[in-house]
């Protein structure tokens, strides 16, 4: 069962980039990652090259965080799954290529 796009947040938000640029959220994971780490007041902008922890992201964090996206994207995302990564960016990806097999 795919969720519509009501679900995914509609504003984009912006990325930081290691020179320093910011560019805007391009996918519907990117986007609700960002404006969930939003939220708990990480920070405004978010680095996706970046390790959660770094973003000032601790386990309860990772929780919630994982909670939502599996609500948001109906799969059971681990809660671990955060720690497993070496940054955001791979978190992205690795939910996408979840979603995808899911889809397929």
């Amino acid at each position: 069962m795919q969720r519509s796009s009501s679900c995914v947040p509609h504003s984009t938000h912006e990325l930081a980039h290691c020179d320093g640029a910011t560019a805007r959220a391009q996918t519907d994971t990117e986007n609700l990652l960002t404006s969930f780490l939003q939220e708990p007041c990480l920070s405004s902008i978010i680095d996706l090259n970046r390790h959660l922890v770094e973003l000032g992201g601790d386990s309860l964090v990772a929780m919630r965080l994982m909670a939502r996206l599996s609500e948001a994207f109906e799969i059971d995302l681990s809660p671990v799954l955060p720690f497993e990564v070496a940054s955001l960016r791979d978190l992205v990806a690795r939910i996408d290529m979840m979603r995808q097999s899911i889809q397929d």
